[in-house]
């Protein structure tokens, strides 16, 4: 199935109104403020340009163990990835 079909197909089956695939997962550490070693997985996820007149492709977030930092969609991977509330990850 091509990404198309597979995104028209959960449309319909499930009633998702935006689907994304993941094009990247990254494990990385880093020190919290506190100084402890913290495990993070960031995902880089591409999705909806199929919706016309949609300048958001990309999405990024992270999580370690209870901790998540959100973003919000952006028109390129840098602005995703600058769009992520990364002292989420602290708090």
């Amino acid at each position: 199935m091509s990404d198309r079909e597979i995104v028209d197909r959960l449309q319909t089956l499930a009633g998702f109104s935006e689907v994304y695939r993941i094009i990247g997962t990254y494990r990385c550490v880093r020190k919290t403020k506190g100084g402890a070693t913290q495990f993070v997985t960031v995902t880089i996820q591409e999705g909806p340009e199929f919706e016309l007149g949609s300048p958001y492709r990309y999405l990024c977030g992270a999580s370690s163990h209870d901790k998540h930092a959100n973003g919000t969609p952006a028109p390129s991977i840098a602005a995703a990835l600058d769009a992520v509330n990364w002292r989420e990850l602290d708090g």
